[in-house]
């Protein structure tokens, strides 16, 4: 839910993307610490948070520490930071709340009561916590925001990074990622009818549908490149399970019959396996080693 901002106090919150080797820094993460220290050179806000996350038993610091270099090489003297860890963005959504809460104590003042939070992220990601927000409020991160700061008036924008892959083999690599992250809020969803908490929304059916069809045009064309590969096996793959789901879901989504929590359960288990298959075959991200940072061509 992008709201603008009220005044009171601000916290940028940067939403960190791991990466798989503490060395390293995740490139699409280096665009999303980019778009903050673009906007720290015109002042610092209250607060600043990094959002750490637990990967393979690890926690990835990788994003706050090239941010703590770039300001180090650019002279920019630091403010309030906190990092906050979480094995999930919820957990880590959750300290945020608790830095805040800590560090800016609730007043009377109306100016102090108010509190904007700028979510700093690719635009697909913070997409995809806006639309769980609409459509599956009781598993919206963003609600931890409005709910944890109690006695304050809450404001959330949106700051989106640059995604940096358009063209070329990571840019078609791109295309399939990025399909299928939209089906994050899908997924949400069927989570949601499967515990019994949500009804399956007809809009994802239809998304459902059409992701199924971009994505077997993607087989086609990758297809054409080089016979396919193993980007070909895989997208055809999740062609084949986003099908078995669409058939599957198909009664509700056509408004003509119920499905079985048996089919619901089964629907979650093709969307997970699909999805987590594809990101890891498609997402074009990779790592960029501490000793190239001075190398990169950053505009500022």
């Amino acid at each position: 839910m992008v709201e603008e901002g009220k005044g009171g106090e601000e916290v940028w919150v940067l939403l960190s993307k791991p990466s798989l080797s503490g060395r390293r820094v995740s490139n699409e993460n280096r665009s999303r610490v980019l778009t903050l220290f673009r906007k720290v050179k015109l002042g610092w806000p209250r607060l600043i948070c990094f959002t750490a996350l637990e990967v393979e038993g690890r926690v990835d610091y990788s994003g706050y520490f090239y941010f703590c270099w770039l300001c180090s090489r650019e002279g920019v003297e630091m403010g309030e930071v906190r990092v906050c860890e979480g094995k999930s963005l919820g957990g880590s959504i959750r300290n945020v709340v608790k830095h805040v809460n800590e560090l800016i104590p609730n007043q009377p003042s109306q100016s102090a009561s108010q509190i904007t939070f700028s979510l700093i992220s690719t635009s697909y990601h913070l997409c995809n916590l806006n639309d769980i927000h609409t459509r599956s409020p009781s598993e919206s991160t963003l609600n931890l925001l409005y709910k944890g700061c109690k006695g304050r008036e809450v404001f959330v924008v949106f700051e989106p990074g640059v995604y940096p892959y358009r063209e070329g083999e990571r840019g078609f690599l791109a295309k399939c990622f990025l399909m299928c992250q939209e089906l994050v809020p899908i997924l949400v969803n069927v989570k949601g009818v499967c515990e019994r908490k949500e009804f399956f929304q007809r809009s994802n059916f239809l998304t459902l549908s059409n992701i199924r069809r971009g994505l077997g045009e993607a087989v086609e064309e990758v297809g054409r490149i080089d016979g396919g590969g193993e980007v070909g096996r895989t997208l055809a793959g999740a062609v084949g399970r986003i099908g078995r789901v669409v058939d599957l879901v198909r009664p509700a989504g056509k408004l003509s019959g119920s499905v079985s929590m048996k089919d619901w359960e089964e629907a979650k288990g093709e969307l997970e396996k699909g999805m987590e298959r594809v990101r890891t075959v498609c997402d074009p991200d990779f790592g960029v080693e501490i000793k190239d940072w001075a190398d990169l061509d950053d505009e500022f």
